[in-house]
C-alpha cells in the first residue's frame, strides 16, 4: 500500500514537472514571437533602414553580420 502511494506521488511529480516544463517552454516561445513582431514592425515602419543607435546598440560580430554591418574593432565574438 504505501509502495504504490509513493508510486503514484511519483508518478504526480513527475507530471507536474513535465507541465513546469511545458509552461515555461511556451512562455519562452512567445517571448520570442513577441520580439520578432516587434523588430518586423520597426523594420516596416523604417523602410529597411536601422534606428539611431543600432549600429553602437549591436556587438556581437555574428549579429552585426546579419546587418551587413562591419566587426567592431577589437571586439571578439561573444
Amino acid at each position: 500500500m504505501i509502495k504504490t502511494m509513493e508510486q503514484r506521488i511519483a508518478a504526480a511529480e513527475a507530471a507536474l514537472a513535465r507541465m513546469k516544463y511545458n509552461t515555461s517552454k511556451l512562455a519562452q516561445q512567445q517571448d520570442i514571437r513577441r520580439k520578432v513582431l516587434v523588430g518586423a514592425f520597426i523594420l516596416e515602419r523604417l523602410g529597411g533602414g536601422l534606428p539611431d543607435g543600432f549600429d553602437e546598440w549591436l556587438v556581437r560580430p555574428r549579429d552585426r553580420e546579419i546587418f551587413g554591418l562591419s566587426p567592431r574593432v577589437g571586439e571578439q565574438e561573444m
